[in-house]
């Protein structure tokens, strides 16, 4: 079983690590250009006007929306072949976990007072296998430093409070510092916090889900944004643990994308780990290795 879980947490890793993979970097003053990204409207390209006034023309020289239509049938047949494809790779990032985990979704889920506790194989008791005390919540905390080695460094914080009964509430808190020269620096702070549902859950694996708000602040002011957020932490063998987590959203006018992975070792409730941790708005990214401490309650 260890061995199992090491290969598959071994994959996802990987897997993780060529999302976050970084590209190139660009200038300096990257927190100023975040600034202008989040609080400049984004004007309608030239191109996507051209190929709406297009689509306008074709629909004309139909004259009916179904009279330009040549062999339904087999259009039909590939047409929904081709969704139901879509929709099994579009899906797999829920059921596949589901189905790794042997989650039935009737066994209520525990924690112990930390990873690998009382010899089970990672961070939770699935009723009726309960062999430590077992307790209704659980608390992650962990505080970490970021650096991209040239002139941005962050210091950030983050809270997850699970439950059994799978919901859960999940916050970050990040300061970021520019080194401008000549003395100079700039600084900003980014954040989020989402309401999540564990929708996978094993002795060994957790993954959770949700939907929240990302927020910008300065001197300036705010700006607040939508995000969704997929995560999870895995438990290959004592006392490694892996953690993954992508952040897809707005942030004021613009996208945001935010994706990082960890490597960890635990001792009891501690856990030192370090990884690499990328983050971009618009075209601008912020992007470094990252190292920190994480408490387990």
């Amino acid at each position: 079983m260890e061995c199992g879980n090491a290969r598959i947490a071994l994959c996802l890793l990987i897997f993780a690590s060529v999302l976050l993979a970084p590209r190139a970097v660009i200038a300096q003053d990257e927190l100023s250009q975040i600034r202008e990204d989040v609080r400049t409207p984004s004007a309608p390209s030239a191109s996507s006007e051209d190929r709406h006034s297009s689509r306008r023309k074709k629909r004309k020289g139909c004259g009916h929306s179904y009279a330009c239509s040549c062999d339904d049938d087999d259009d039909n047949w590939f047409g929904s072949l081709f969704w139901q494809a879509g929709a099994f790779v579009v899906t797999s990032p829920i059921w596949a976990p589901i189905s790794m985990a042997h989650d039935n979704y009737s066994s209520a889920g525990y924690f112990p007072e930390y990873p690998y506790l009382d010899g089970i194989d990672g961070y939770m008791m699935i009723d009726p296998w309960v062999p430590s005390e077992p307790f209704a919540y659980s608390l992650q905390a962990r505080t970490e430093y970021a650096d991209d080695f040239d002139s941005i460094s962050r210091i950030g914080t983050r809270v997850l409070f699970d439950t059994t009964t799978r919901f859960g509430i999940d916050s970050e808190v990040n300061y970021w510092r520019e080194s401008l020269g000549g003395g100079q620096h700039d600084d900003l702070w980014t954040g989020d916090a989402n309401l999540v549902f564990r929708f996978a859950q094993s002795e060994w694996m957790q993954m959770r889900t949700g939907l929240g708000v990302n927020w910008l602040s300065d001197e300036v002011g705010s700006d607040f944004g939508f995000n969704f957020t997929y995560q999870g932490d895995f438990f290959p063998a004592d006392p490694w643990i892996v953690s993954a987590e992508i952040d897809l959203g707005s942030l004021g006018d613009e996208t945001l994308v935010h994706g990082r992975v960890t490597t960890g070792l635990h001792w009891h409730r501690a856990e030192v780990f370090v990884g690499y941790d990328y983050y971009e708005v618009d075209q601008t990214e912020l992007s470094g290795f990252v190292s920190g401490l994480r408490l387990w309650y």
